[in-house]
């Protein structure tokens, strides 16, 4: 989706033509696939933003993303995602192996999450 977004030329009329690209930021739903109620959609928006900011502080033209990893348990099976900062729930869960991150980034570069 976003390679196909790159490439295309927009015709904005009287001969102009734009090239825009964009980032993409999501998180997988249901979140816990063996409790999809834990963790309602809206809260899985808010990761899903908090991970497209992430793409803005970082790069550009880019995505990523995040869902629970199945080798520690996985992010959230404490209730800790209503009401807080996703990005600050993702960042912990992230350096505690709950979660695993997917991006078009490159490796070598530490991403931004404010």
């Amino acid at each position: 989706m976003r390679e196909a977004g790159a490439e295309h030329r927009f015709d904005v009329g009287r001969g102009v033509t734009l090239e825009k690209t964009c980032s993409i930021g999501w998180a997988a739903y249901p979140f816990l696939p063996r409790r999809p109620a834990a963790v309602g959609w809206q809260t899985v928006v808010d990761i899903a933003d908090a991970c497209l900011c992430a793409v803005e502080a970082t790069s550009r033209n880019a995505w990523l993303g995040v869902e629970r990893s199945e080798a520690r348990g996985g992010a959230g099976e404490n209730g800790t995602w209503g009401g807080t900062d996703a990005g600050q729930v993702i960042r912990d869960q992230l350096a505690a192996g709950g979660l695993r991150l997917s991006t078009s980034i490159d490796p070598e570069t530490q991403v931004v999450w404010d």
